[in-house]
């Protein structure tokens, strides 16, 4: 799976593995991303993930494995 790009373009630290909450690798049959858009480059973790929260109201887990 592709990670997301930072401020500086490098990967965003993702400590969400830790904590279990890894991104889902597909959705509706295809890789997770492009099951609903195009894929967007250089884009900033926090701004893609705002967008998909806060705009888009998706669920967590519609996008990320994790149990509780």
């Amino acid at each position: 799976m592709q990670r997301h790009l930072g401020r500086a373009g490098q990967p965003e630290p993702e400590p969400f593995s830790a904590l279990g909450y890894d991104p889902k690798e597909t959705r509706n049959g295809r890789p997770l991303c492009a099951s609903c858009h195009k894929l967007k480059k250089n884009v900033s973790f926090y701004k893609l993930h705002d967008k998909h929260v806060k705009d888009k109201k998706i669920a967590c887990a519609e996008r990320h494995t994790f149990t509780r």
